[in-house]
């Protein structure tokens, strides 16, 4: 079994029977490995826990697990497929957090554990629910959650998740754990990553995103590696490897950064991931429909270059035979916004880190309290107590961040806002730049040839080019809804057209203006697409009920899709 740890540990290394014995019974789905993680972490240096195995046991089954320390932490952990995470495989995901430690009085109860289906839920849940809300922090649910981590208590956090519709088995304590194995497991960010030098602001007229590094994070039962290889592109945009090969492998640092798993002997890397909103468009019955997807990005720096990822590369547009300059993809549109976004989010992480700490520290209380604790019910009235108890550090900070947070919460808001404008209006522009290239070439070409263009071809170029004005004045004034119906307009009017006067013309013109009216009407479908996107992302959100994307009726939860292929 493999772990995530500096030690290596896959095996018990001490069988002291003077330590606790757990009776651990699993009636989760899965068969699970029960692992003592310590964190061997001295002062404020966070380093990868350790994780020792310690049983495995199957499903159904009850066994007597022989701790190795007086005081243990130990977790029941799956290793395999979960079908509601997109079918991800994943190594060592936490299924149950289990405190171990003997109490001090004279005939002690046993030590017993029992794994359920609602532990295997509530990991799973605050998964959904870590990767939702860290994406929209300007969201109600976020809101929400930040004003219940600033009464900085364990109830509080929990009394928050119980009031949600999609995430009640959530509680601190799984949510917590599910932060703690993304730091410390790779197999939580699956995924390509195409690495680009960080977007400077402001960006030069002429700025060009330049690819750096792919980064390819793999979980499957084979396979667990995170390889990073730096590289540059092909006039195409694709990834051209160096050669020979300069790969490094990526580890979890175990305080939510990436790193070299070896130091000063590769290329240095440190890599914050995040997650992050991307508008997907994709096409249904050929009409384009766009949504937003969360998935991870990673930003941070790759031989003291900041950079950004995307999951798809950039791929460059040819240039027109024209001559005319190189049009801006929708790509270079809309990277210089997911810089801001990402810089953003990075930022917010500050939520976990409160629930971290209440989660800390309420541990710590309760260790203390079981050791002095002369009965069970003693324990338990004091474990209500601190369980009550806001930690006043958490809030102070939690406090004096709170304008920070909305801050920054409303400026993701808006870089989402601001990429879906940037796509908008590229698509537009791109579209009528090349439109109104492609006729005058045709005319120009036929002419040479020795046609005259027909009355009525010309009237409607005409007509066309004063659209085409009328939609970029739009533009940019920010109307993009109406710059859309501009053009939607503008095609109708071309296949009226055609309707009226294709006989008339030339064959020529007839499919020039036909091409013409198909890549308007394409271009303002796109652009609608984007448009009903943000808005209805903008109205979910509003809604804490509705905000995470859920459906009971689709077997699919939407907030699970699924990521691209490997490299």
């Amino acid at each position: 079994m493999l772990t995530q740890s500096k030690s290596g540990s896959d095996a018990v290394t001490a069988t002291d029977t003077s330590y606790p014995v757990a009776t651990i019974t699993n009636n989760s789905s899965y068969e699970v490995v029960i692992y003592d993680v310590y964190n061997p972490s001295k002062g404020a240096t966070t380093v990868p826990y350790e994780y020792t195995k310690l049983e495995t046991i199957a499903v159904g089954a009850t066994k007597e697990v022989q701790t190795i320390r007086d005081v243990s932490m130990l977790q029941a952990m799956y290793t395999g497929t979960i079908e509601q995470i997109n079918d991800f495989y994943c190594y060592q995901f936490p299924i149950k957090v289990m405190s171990v430690m003997q109490f001090s009085f004279g005939d002690p109860p046993p030590i017993t554990y029992s794994i359920e289906k609602t532990d295997e839920d509530a990991m799973i849940q605050s998964f959904l629910f870590h990767r939702f809300a860290m994406a929209n922090p300007d969201s109600s649910l976020t809101k929400n959650l930040y004003a219940s981590l600033k009464e900085g208590s364990v109830d509080s956090v929990n009394d928050f998740f119980a009031g949600t519709k999609n995430f009640t088995s959530c509680t601190l304590s799984s949510w917590n754990a599910i932060q703690s194995w993304l730091q410390m497991f790779t197999s939580g960010w699956q995924g390509p990553y195409f690495l680009y030098e960080e977007e400077p602001d402001p960006a030069p007229s002429d700025y060009v995103p330049v690819l750096i590094a792919t980064l390819d994070i793999t979980s499957t039962a084979t396979d667990n590696t995170a390889t990073l290889k730096m590289c540059s592109e092909d006039s195409k945009g694709n990834p051209v490897y160096a050669d020979p090969p300069e790969t490094t492998t990526i580890i979890m640092n175990g305080d939510g950064t990436m790193g070299d798993s070896n130091p000063g002997q590769d290329v240095s890397v440190s890599l914050t991931p995040v997650w992050m909103n991307v508008i997907q468009t994709t096409m249904k019955d050929g009409v384009p429909t766009s949504n937003y997807i969360v998935g991870p990005v990673v930003t941070g720096t790759i031989a003291n270059k900041k950079v950004v990822s995307t999951q798809v590369a950039r791929q460059l547009p040819s240039k027109k035979s024209s001559g005319s300059a190189q049009q801006e993809s929708s790509f270079d549109a809309s990277f210089g916004k997911i810089c801001q976004g990402v810089g953003l989010l990075v930022g917010l992480l500050m939520l976990g880190d409160f629930a971290a700490k209440i989660g800390k520290s309420a541990k710590n209380k309760l260790t203390k309290s079981k050791e002095k604790a002369e009965s069970k019910e003693e324990f338990e009235a004091q474990e209500k107590t601190i369980n009550e108890t806001p930690d006043a550090k958490v809030v102070s900070e939690a406090t004096e961040q709170e304008a920070t947070f909305s801050s920054d919460a409303s400026k993701v808001s808006d870089s989402y806002a601001d990429t879906s404008e940037a796509l908008q209006e590229d698509v537009m522009m791109q579209t009528m730049e090349d439109t109104s290239s492609s006729i005058s070439n045709e005319i120009r070409e036929q002419v040479e040839d020795g046609y005259t263009p027909t009355e009525d071809f010309e009237s409607a170029v005409q007509d066309l080019e004063t659209s085409f004005s009328d939609a970029k004045a739009k533009i940019e004034s920010g109307d993009f809804s109406e710059a859309s119906a501009e053009l939607s307009t503008a095609s109708k009017n071309i296949d009226t057209t055609l309707q009226d006067s294709s006989a008339e013309m030339h064959d020529w013109e007839s499919q020039s203006l036909q091409e013409s009216s198909d890549a308007v009407k394409d271009a303002a479908s796109a652009s609608e697409a984007l448009d009903e996107a943000q808005d209805a992302r903008e109205k979910t959100l509003e809604n804490e009920a509705d905000d995470s994307g859920f459906d009971a009726e689709d077997e699919k939860w939407p907030e699970t899709d699924t990521i691209p292929e490997e490299l």
